[in-house]
């Protein structure tokens, strides 16, 4: 998650807008992992029950 975050504030610099801080981009992505991963993880285990059928 912090990569991707990093990522966009690196292409958000190149279009005129503020870049992301390293230390700004773990800040806003250590409350977004958890819900990321969930969210992930319900996808996958969606994926295997369909292939289990």
């Amino acid at each position: 998650m912090a990569i991707n975050l990093f990522m966009l504030g690196l292409i958000s610099a190149s279009v005129g807008w503020p870049s992301l801080s390293p230390v700004a981009t773990l800040i806003v992505a250590v409350p977004l992992t958890i819900p990321a991963t969930w969210l992930a993880a319900r996808w996958v285990g969606g994926l295997m029950d369909e292939a289990e059928r």
